[in-house]
């Protein structure tokens, strides 16, 4: 498997960014995506030898670990130049990224810090902790961010791509799926805290208390009341339960990438083994897509198509064991933490 080297300047890099996120138009349209293709591209063999060293350490931790990885989405990346103005598209730290979920919030906490201690040549630049400090938004979830770093001069012309690992419990990880399903459904950017108050208020409740639950400790009858209220004013289980069944998906052979495409309710799949060639797809349906309010496309990796479906549950509607653990607590009262 041949990986692409990046064929032009970072300065190239960053005028391709600024134009396609309606900055400065200084390059041609068509240049620009030239560009930021052979940018992403040029992450693919980083990301590579990365994943490998987590997916490892991970089923150390666990064997039930669930590893993925994908190549960030064109729109995330204009959405997030337009929102930092000064931000280059070089120093954009998460164009690569892979995922590791761990059934609980200790093996979650166990794979970060055994992961940070590892001996490895690649170079930990950033640790951003939500765990211990969530977002305003409710996000928790361990992101590492590392450099590249390569001594074999067949791979050392990655050196210093970034690639950016977020860790997860089971219950934040259905909690950011559930956001980022709700943000689709409703053409909201939920996930970066821009969007309905209601919606807004009803995902930072529900973070508090699955904060709970994996702690394993008990939570106040007042936040249940909240959640409880706040998802009946929503419809929220109702709607999540309809999408989920409304999107259509197939099974699918053995890849080592597959590109998932949603326009309005209706999923498409494709699956590719040749980096190139999914590059080549993924470029090609974003240019398409890219004046269509309701589609989303992006290019994710894994081991087989049942690990892609459990590691990107939002494409796929599947928020069932979200709205399942709403059904069992707004129905019967129980307690989280004995759930």
């Amino acid at each position: 498997m041949e990986y692409q080297p990046l064929k032009f300047t970072l300065g190239q890099v960053d005028k391709a960014g600024d134009t396609l996120s309606k900055r400065k138009a200084i390059l041609g349209e068509d240049e620009a995506w030239t560009v930021l293709d052979n940018w992403r591209a040029a992450h693919h063999l980083p990301l590579h030898y990365i994943f490998i060293n987590l997916a490892r350490h991970a089923r150390k931790v666990d064997k039930n670990a669930l590893i993925a990885r994908r190549l960030k989405r064109a729109p995330s990346i204009f959405s997030k130049l337009q929102r930092e103005p000064k931000m280059l598209l070089k120093r954009m730290q998460d164009i690569a990224g892979c995922r590791a979920i761990m059934p609980n919030l200790q093996k979650a906490i166990q794979l970060s810090q055994s992961f940070q201690n590892s001996s490895q040549s690649h170079q930990l630049d950033r640790v951003k902790d939500y765990i211990t400090n969530p977002k305003t938004s409710g996000y928790r979830g361990v992101h590492l961010i590392y450099k590249f770093n390569s001594n074999d001069p067949r791979t050392n012309e990655w050196n210093g791509r970034c690639v950016e690992i977020q860790i997860r419990s089971v219950y934040q990880h259905l909690w950011a799926t559930a956001v980022e399903i709700v943000g689709m459904m409703t053409h909201q950017a939920l996930k970066s805290s821009n969007g309905s108050v209601a919606w807004l208020e009803f995902f930072k409740f529900v973070s508090e208390g699955f904060s709970l639950l994996d702690q394993k400790k008990q939570v106040p009858d007042d936040l249940c009341r909240k959640i409880t209220s706040s998802a009946k004013k929503l419809d929220v289980q109702k709607r999540l339960t309809t999408y989920s069944h409304a999107l259509q998906n197939a099974k699918h052979p053995k890849a080592n990438f597959y590109l998932l495409t949603v326009v309005g309710l209706k999923l498409t799949i494709q699956a590719f083994i040749d980096p190139d060639l999914a590059d080549q797809a993924y470029l090609t349906a974003e240019k398409q897509l890219s004046t269509l309010s309701n589609a989303d496309v992006v290019l994710v990796g894994a081991d087989s198509f049942h690990e892609l479906r459990k590691a990107y549950p939002n494409y796929f509607g599947d928020s069932l064991r979200f709205v399942k653990l709403l059904d069992t607590l707004i129905i019967t009262r129980k307690r989280w933490w004995q759930l």
